[in-house]
């Protein structure tokens, strides 16, 4: 035989061999593959089931790493909004302090305004005050200037001439009694009486111009004004005693005159006439002298006018006593 037959025989052989082990096997083993198959069925399909559980967790794990980056981006964006929230409230804070500081200084400032302001209205009103008292003194005293105005008319043009009359009356009478014309002296000095009585009433209208001017003055000017509202005063009770000093003067000037005209020498009634007249006559230079210390009182200032009026009184009371020893009391 050759060589090539004898390896064909055995590879005829040896296929012969493995077809018939593997019916064989495949007998022996058919029931066993099937079971194994459906093992392997069974295997993929729970690895199947398990893929797919697999891929659902992996979808759910995916769902939570993205959910955990989402919550991890939250987390950073929180962190930093946190962080940017903490930042502003650190500013806010110090802004607010600032703010409370600005707002104490303003108000402050507001007390200090309002404190200004009601001090400004309250110099205000006490400026308004002052202005309306100023124009009232301003109309008072416009008033004042025009009474002080009518007051020195009333001097200058009734009182001054009257009280002039009265002087020239009086020299015009003595001048009689040089002359021995009594009953010329006793009407001199009874139109005197008249001129100073007149010259007294004008006075008494200065003394009233006196007091309004006195209360329309400003307060700077009182004394001043108030001195002469004295003075006027006092010429008003200086007149008044001139009046009577002069009227009593007359009464015994007539008491004089006549008993010359009887020859020196008069009835019972003429006496007690002249009685009379010669009591009035004293009564007259009483009040006179009561009439000049109350003019005294009301300007101690002007005495030097008050003692010359007092010597003159005192000559007509020495000529009453005489008068009375003489004529009314001879011996």
């Amino acid at each position: 035989m050759s060589k090539g037959w004898l390896w064909g025989s055995i590879s005829a052989g040896a296929i012969v061999l493995f077809i018939s082990g593997y019916l064989v096997g495949f007998a022996v083993y058919q029931p066993d593959v099937s079971s194994l198959e459906a093992e392997t069925e069974i295997q993929k399909e729970e690895l199947s089931s398990l893929q797919s559980r697999l891929s659902d967790r992996d979808t759910q794990l995916a769902a939570v790493v993205t959910e955990l980056s989402d919550e991890k981006a939250s987390r950073v964006g929180l962190e930093t909004s946190l962080e940017s929230s903490r930042n502003f409230l650190t500013e806010a804070r110090a802004s607010s302090e600032s703010a409370s500081a600005d707002l104490l200084e303003a108000r402050t400032n507001l007390t200090s305004l309002e404190s200004n302001l009601s001090q400004a209205q309250s110099d205000q009103t006490e400026l308004t005050n002052q202005v309306r008292t100023l124009k009232g003194a301003q109309d008072d005293l416009d008033m004042a200037i025009t009474i002080q105005s009518e007051l020195q008319a009333l001097i200058n043009d009734d009182l001054g001439p009257n009280h002039g009359d009265a002087l020239l009356l009086i020299q015009e009478g003595l001048l009689a009694v040089i002359n021995t014309n009594f009953g010329e002296a006793a009407t001199f000095f009874d139109e005197s009486s008249k001129a100073f009585d007149t010259a007294k009433d004008n006075a008494q209208v200065a003394v009233t111009k006196s007091e309004a001017l006195l209360e329309l003055v400003p307060s700077g000017l009182h004394t001043t004004f108030n001195t002469s509202h004295r003075q006027s005063k006092s010429t008003v009770l200086a007149l008044d005693a001139q009046s009577r000093e002069y009227k009593g003067a007359s009464a015994l000037y007539v008491i004089i005159d006549e008993w010359n005209e009887v020859d020196l020498e008069g009835s019972g009634e003429d006496i007690e006439r002249w009685r009379g007249m010669a009591t009035e006559a004293e009564d007259l230079l009483e009040a006179a002298m009561t009439k000049l210390d109350e003019a005294d009182g009301w300007a101690p200032g002007l005495w030097r006018r008050s003692e010359a009026i007092r010597l003159d009184i005192r000559q007509w009371q020495d000529l009453l006593s005489g008068v009375e020893v003489i004529i009314l009391d001879p011996a």
